[in-house]
């Protein structure tokens, strides 16, 4: 799956819109993958989003509540899962120090304004 990070601003505020894409081992889109992000934020607490993968594009497209454009949120993944599939986190996008989004060794990633984070994970 690639997961896209984009915002839609507001003024003073900001939405934070992450898109998951979802993909087997032979890069075939993979509908029915259930996700579940769970995010924390100064102005917003803890809470959680979830979503399922399209049948026609793979995707899933969660949306962070609106904070303000200052500042960070902490997001991290707290379930993807599709029967007869197995969560790959190895194969997410690796950050500048190397290392896999949403893995154990880089388990949570932050959200800001000033940055468009794009995620790998692949399904198999």
């Amino acid at each position: 799956s690639n997961l896209e990070k984009n915002l839609k601003s507001k003024g003073t505020k900001v939405i934070h819109i992450i898109t998951m894409y979802f993909v087997n081992e032979d890069l075939e889109q993979i509908s029915g993958v259930d996700v579940e992000i769970g995010y924390e934020s100064t102005s917003q607490g803890s809470g959680v989003v979830k979503g399922k993968s399209s049948i026609r594009t793979g995707n899933t497209i969660l949306t962070i509540p609106i904070v303000p454009v200052s500042e960070t949120i902490i997001v991290k993944m707290n379930d993807v899962s599709r029967e007869g599939y197995t969560y790959r986190d190895e194969k997410n996008y690796r950050d500048a120090n190397d290392c896999p989004a949403f893995s154990d060794e880089c388990p949570t990633f932050e959200l800001t304004a000033q940055s468009i984070i794009r995620i790998n994970a692949r399904k198999n």
